[in-house]
């Protein structure tokens, strides 16, 4: 009977002292090492209690209904098991997390749960490739994304980091950069080399066009106007009865008729080198656009200068464990 009555006051002492608190479940890991993902949940919880002010259930006390019989399941990451830990530690809200290492891409998701709605009410998701020690920055963003909380600069400038280095890896900035590159170069020549901060080449590309089409415009105009010179003085040579004029008239007429001959021979071949210069510029684009290697040290260099606190800082990988 005494034992009975312990047991019934341990559980209600529990309920007591746990109600209405947050659940933050350890991340469950997928091809990532049990000690490493220990580590990381250790550091996501500091964050949560230390950094963001919000009270947990203590690790032991989760871990401890995560092995008992009514869960069976040391590892918790989806909706429904994190309702049925909830329930058991009759928290308010449960958080449930995973870390997922697929070759060369970390996959992070989290859930926020809220027991009294069975509902998801934040989610948080982000795939990275890059150095395992990064992921003690992401698990501290999705702390932050999970509960609603603005991130400090710094931590946002890192989680940029990591983002911008990721896509740089992937190759995906590589491509994305030399397509706006050869479009650009394909709009306007120039443009493209401009993006790529280029200017030089860019102001040699675009001053040559533009210089070209000056002339072409030139030859243009000039040609408008001895073929309406050349039907002007048509028109006076066949209304003449002059001897004199009609000659006058017919002279008038040949070097209109050269004169726009001339300007028509000249406007195409200023086209066509528009037209030639406009294709090796488009390819001068594609081809000056940065490699992944340089992409990566652009990255180093832009993220090596903290404007925050206005200095330079070495930056560099270490183990997670």
């Amino acid at each position: 009977m005494l034992r009975t009555c312990a047991i019934v006051s341990s559980q209600f002492l529990f309920s007591a002292l746990f109600a209405q608190q947050l659940a933050v479940l350890d991340i469950a890991p997928i091809e990532i090492t049990k000690d490493n993902v220990l580590t990381l949940s250790k550091h996501f919880r500091e964050v949560i209690s230390v950094k963001l002010g919000e009270a947990s259930m203590p690790p032991e006390a989760i871990r401890t209904v995560l092995l008992g019989d009514k869960v069976n399941n040391r590892w918790c990451a989806e909706k429904w098991c994190g309702e049925e830990v909830g329930k058991l530690l009759n928290a308010e809200k449960v958080i449930v997390s995973s870390v997922w290492k697929d070759d060369e891409m970390y996959r992070i998701n989290g859930l926020l749960i809220e027991m009294s709605s069975d509902s998801v009410t934040q989610s948080h998701q982000f795939n990275f490739v890059g150095e395992e020690a990064s992921l003690f920055t992401e698990v501290e963003v999705m702390a932050y994304q999970l509960l609603s909380k603005p991130m400090p600069p710094e931590l946002s400038r890192q989680h940029e980091y990591i983002s911008e280095r990721s896509l740089a890896l992937q190759g995906i900035t590589e491509r994305r950069t030399r397509l706006t590159a050869t479009l650009l170069s394909t709009a306007v020549p120039g443009l493209g080399q401009f993006y790529l901060k280029r200017f030089l080449w860019g102001g040699i590309w675009f001053g040559t066009e533009l210089a070209l089409g000056s002339a072409a415009l030139s030859h243009y105009i000039t040609w408008r106007n001895a073929y309406r010179d050349f039907f002007e003085f048509e028109d006076m040579y066949l209304a003449s009865t002059d001897v004199i004029e009609i000659e006058n008239y017919r002279n008038e007429m040949l070097d209109s008729y050269d004169v726009a001959k001339n300007a028509i021979y000249r406007r195409k071949e200023i086209s066509q080198i528009i037209t030639a210069l406009w294709v090796l510029n488009i390819i001068h684009a594609y081809f000056i656009s940065p490699s992944t290697e340089e992409i990566l040290q652009e990255i180093e260099v832009k993220f090596a200068h903290d404007p925050i606190r206005r200095e330079f800082q070495l930056r560099f990988a270490i183990a997670i464990n």
